[in-house]
């Protein structure tokens, strides 16, 4: 109990961490378990241990996006939380038991599944306040496993005007910059975002944000017109053609132009905003292989598009998320960007299905550490400061 209290005790030491990690494509659990430390010059160091993507129950995603997208009771809202966390609680014990993770788990950080996010301000009680929310019952884990939880990792940031979002930069600061070349590192999940980090750079000069979507909308077509979840080294992509109309449809919004610092999510993305792209495809008589090449293209197109307009030429791009499996989606980007190299994160030796989980798993030791990990550059907070709270047994 004191290491959570006392920071220097928590530091004195290297402490193992559970990351778990629900994204927006709504497929799988991610847990992560790695070991951090300070080093001797008082860098940070960790070592990763294992972690692997664990799918949820098929009835999910059909759930959540329930909740994100219709009207439904409050008890719905409440069962489900309560839900989620015995399906982390299963994974996080199937995860241990796989990776024979022996010693004590220090702390399990939780990042939780969003279900809104609105860093743009929305009226209540005569105030004008953002709000996000991540579900998850920190009290029902850290209960049931007896491990320290740290969750609610955006709501600080929001409190000091921030966005919320993105997050990871800290993560990518750390470990992944380089003295002698401008670094991306680029994540495509379900959201797409980018971190760059100028050569020498502190950690107040780096732009971060979400570029738009990643695999939501792809992955809600080809769910629709061929019954999967997601189109496997983009091989309907490639069978198709890009329909130029819709593209321009697609591109004709301001949030593609709009300064950082930014974030979108599913609220964006919403249902309503698939069912007018359905109807145009329906209207304009696209066919179901181009309907999936445009979109994998747009995916593309405004990645390119943040990083023509908001970074420096030539950066290395370092990619990672399931979006860097779909070989289209690589295609396209590397067209869309000859001056720059990219390159998959396992070529400098991480796991691109669990760098998500690693950050937070990071985030939560610098949390009970007493360090902050927003970072105003990436968010738009008007000061750092620590993220997440506490949930102990």
């Amino acid at each position: 109990m004191a290491d959570l209290i006392n920071s220097k005790i928590w530091l004195s030491r290297p402490k193992l961490v559970c990351g778990v990690m629900t994204g927006t494509s709504l497929d799988s659990i991610d847990i992560a378990f790695a070991k951090f430390d300070v080093g001797k010059k008082g860098d940070h160091e960790f070592k990763f241990l294992g972690g692997n993507e664990y799918k949820l129950h098929p009835k999910y995603a059909k759930t959540a996006l329930k909740l994100i997208n219709k009207n439904t009771p409050i008890s719905d809202f409440s069962l489900f939380q309560v839900a989620y966390t015995h399906l982390i609680k299963g994974a996080i014990e199937k995860a241990a038991k796989e990776f024979e993770i022996k010693e004590d788990i220090d702390a399990i950080s939780v990042h939780g599944q969003t279900l809104w996010h609105q860093p743009d301000k929305d009226e209540m009680f005569d105030l004008q306040l953002p709000h996000t929310l991540q579900a998850v019952s920190a009290s029902t884990l850290s209960t049931l496993l007896e491990i320290p939880v740290v969750f609610d990792f955006r709501a600080a940031d929001i409190a000091l005007g921030g966005n919320g979002a993105p997050l990871i930069p800290i993560f990518d600061y750390n470990f992944l910059k380089d003295e002698k070349e401008d670094v991306i590192c680029l994540n495509i999940g379900g959201i797409s975002n980018i971190t760059y980090i100028p050569k020498n750079s502190s950690d107040e000069n780096l732009v971060a944000f979400d570029t738009g979507v990643g695999n939501i909308l792809i992955d809600s077509a080809m769910l629709k017109y061929y019954r999967k979840k997601y189109d496997k080294d983009g091989k309907i992509a490639k069978s198709g053609k890009l329909d130029k109309a819709l593209l321009e449809l697609l591109l004709d919004d301001e949030y593609y132009k709009q300064a950082p610092p930014k974030s979108t999510g599913r609220e964006k993305y919403s249902d309503t905003y698939f069912k007018k792209l359905v109807d145009f495809k329906e209207n304009n008589d696209i066919s179901d292989e181009d309907f999936i090449a445009t979109l994998t293209r747009f995916t593309a197109k405004t990645i390119a598009i943040a990083i023509n307009m908001f970074t420096k030429n030539n950066a290395k791009i370092i990619v990672s998320g399931g979006g860097r499996k779909n070989k289209e989606i690589i295609f396209a980007l590397k067209k869309e960007l000859p001056q720059n190299n990219v390159v998959m994160i396992e070529s400098i030796g991480l796991n691109g299905d669990m760098k998500e989980a690693l950050a937070f798993a990071y985030i939560a030791w610098r949390s009970i550490g007493g360090m902050y990990s927003n970072l105003p550059a990436a968010t738009g907070a008007f000061r750092k400061t620590r993220l997440g709270a506490v949930s102990f047994n």
